[in-house]
């Protein structure tokens, strides 16, 4: 017999069929071309002493083989060929011209070329000689293969190629073509429906825990696979904070296990959702499971020990294993009974001087590694130590002293020799009794002005005087001299040094009035500025006013008490020393003679 088939060419071609959601298909009936013996039924069902057996026909996966076995159990003819398709599911009118819808004008099979045996050749599976006979059988095998995505039906004439959808949709049929040689109706047709695996489910229970830089993902399998074997699980992390990550959403594939580590970025917050997979043909389960949520952290710091020292510890630990971006380390120590306390070491440095613990009190030390500018965020934090004390093999020494009771004093340079001397008691303290007795103030604390001069009104305005009618007074200048002020008492309230004429200027019975004396005040030395562990401080003694001689009546002078020198109240504790310039302006009409009158210098 010829190895020519009406219908050969392009019928060797494989095709993929494209994937989508697969579901289950209804079973059809066998058919036959026009003009043929009726329907035979199902497989295996008999028609023309001839059955049919595929296997399997249910829950079929991408690149799965069905296997189909043409037996003889009192066939007479002759078999002319065999071959098998995939073909749209419920065709029906297979007959003349294309293989498909009677007529031919729209082919909806793709023909697979099955590996067969049993008499018949490879090319165009055709029966060779002699008639099948008793048990006879010819078998062969042909591959279900899925496409992707969606696929609409083609229309294609001869055989040509095209990708048929297999799912709910468009549900598919294996048909066996068997002719007979010698009929004159070409062929007899055996149709099964194909039953194909369904979609899964998702995964349940996920759990999820934080690593360094990574997430450990667990999950227990789905309870419905859709008839399928699952073949792998994708595990997907999208992030919903921290420093943008630019492979978010990062997916893992794993076989058929229940556990996987995904690698993710570190101070970044992840949502953790898993899915099924259990063929290439089949798509991902469209649920997932509900998200767990991962921080990952950089591993922590371990092996912390700590040494005890005298009102401290020495803590030392061993680095992450991820150090980069690390800036500094914080070092927490928690005693037995009380609260935690927590410092930043400032330094990448895997050792610490834990100093102000309690002596004999016992500590436990955790310490965590800080990343990025300033310090933080921080990573895990390590294991703790074992219970540390601060040692306690120490001599304590305690050291009394008593401050003694300040006081101000203001003392006056009488002897050139010591030229600003200050009294002290028998300890050494300033001795707050003012030192000016009648032998002093007549003794060498006097000031003498000398011989007055006569001055004109020019004279006495560039002495600064007031500008007074010409040949009105005498004048006459001098120092005092210096006063000094020592505060040492507590509270730091501040002080005032004043002076005043407690007496008119007499010379026997002659005088003049005390305002006639006026001065220039000076501060020309006072205690530093200094700084001690407890504070700064400083004395801002200031000078008083200047006090011109009275002109006239009114003016008072010196007749009053005037500001040598002020202290404000927080900047006067020390010593200070001051001086004046005197100047004194006597009335013309005043008698001839030495005049005297006591100025009283008073601190407050």
């Amino acid at each position: 017999m010829s190895r020519s088939h009406p219908r050969s060419t392009g019928r060797r071609v494989r095709r993929a069929l494209a994937a989508a959601v697969l579901g289950i298909v209804s079973v059809g009936a066998l058919v036959t071309a026009a003009g043929a013996a009726p329907p035979i039924g199902p497989s295996p069902a008999t028609t023309n002493g001839v059955s049919l057996v595929a296997s399997p026909v249910d829950g079929l996966v991408d690149g799965q083989n069905i296997t189909y076995t043409v037996n003889t159990t009192g066939a007479t003819k002759l078999v002319g060929n065999l071959s098998a398709h995939i073909c749209q599911h419920g065709l029906s009118g297979y007959g003349t011209g294309n293989f498909g819808y009677s007529g031919g004008t729209a082919n909806r099979c793709v023909y697979q070329a099955g590996i067969v045996s049993g008499g018949l050749g490879t090319g165009d599976y055709e029966k060779t000689s002699g008639p099948f006979g008793g048990t006879e059988s010819t078998s062969g095998a042909i591959t279900f293969k899925a496409g992707t995505g969606s696929v609409t039906w083609g229309n294609v004439t001869g055989g040509g190629p095209f990708t048929i959808q297999a799912d709910a949709t468009h549900q598919v049929d294996l048909v066996v073509e068997v002719n007979l040689a010698g009929d004159s109706v070409p062929r007899t047709y055996f149709v099964q429906p194909l039953t194909f695996a369904g979609q899964p489910a998702a995964p349940t229970a996920v759990g999820a825990t934080s690593g360094d830089a990574s997430s450990h993902v667990t999950w227990t399998a789905p309870s419905d696979t859709g008839n399928s074997t699952v073949t792998n699980y994708v595990v997907t992390a999208t992030q919903t904070g921290g420093a943008a990550d630019p492979s978010s959403p990062r997916t893992l594939t794993v076989g058929n296990v229940l556990a996987g580590d995904i690698p993710l970025q570190n101070f970044s917050t992840y949502d953790i959702t898993v899915q099924t997979k259990v063929a290439a043909s089949v798509p991902l389960s469209a649920a997932s499971s509900p998200a767990v949520s991962v921080s990952p952290l950089p591993g922590p710091p371990t092996g912390v020990t700590g040494s005890p020292a005298a009102g401290g510890v020495n803590v030392s630990w061993t680095a992450p294993a991820s150090t980069s971006g690390l800036t500094s380390y914080s070092v927490t120590a928690t005693p037995n009974v009380g609260s935690p306390i927590t410092v930043d070491t400032g330094s990448t440095a895997t050792n610490y001087f834990f100093a102000g613990l309690d002596n004999g009190t016992p500590y436990t030390f955790v310490v965590k590694a800080a990343y990025g500018s300033p310090a933080g965020p921080f990573g895990l934090p390590s294991n703790a130590s074992g219970g540390v004390t601060p040692s306690n093999k120490e001599v304590d020494q305690l050291i009394t002293v008593e401050r003694p009771q300040g006081a101000l004093v203001l003392t006056q340079a009488c002897d050139t020799t010591n030229p600003v001397p200050y009294p002290v008691d028998g300890n050494g303290v300033p001795n707050p009794v003012y030192p000016t007795t009648p032998a002093v103030t007549a003794g060498s604390c006097s000031v003498n002005l000398g011989k007055a001069t006569f001055v004109s009104a020019d004279q006495a305005a560039a002495a600064g005087f007031p500008a007074i009618g010409e040949g009105q007074f005498f004048q006459a200048s001098g120092a005092m001299h210096p006063v000094a002020i020592v505060d040492t008492r507590d509270g730091d309230i501040g002080w005032n040094v004043n002076g005043l004429l407690k007496t008119s200027f007499t010379s026997g019975s002659n005088h003049f009035s005390a305002h006639q004396l006026g001065w220039i005040p000076t501060v020309f030395d006072r205690s530093q500025p200094f700084s001690t562990p407890d504070g700064s401080y400083a004395n801002d003694a200031t000078k008083g006013a200047d006090v011109l001689p009275a002109s006239h009546a009114a003016d008072l002078a010196l007749g009053s008490s005037q500001a040598l020198a002020t202290a404000t109240g927080g900047h006067g504790l020390g010593i200070a020393h001051m001086d004046a310039t005197l100047n004194l302006l006597i009335p013309v009409f005043a008698q001839s003679g030495v005049y005297s009158a006591v100025l009283q210098i008073t601190a407050i």
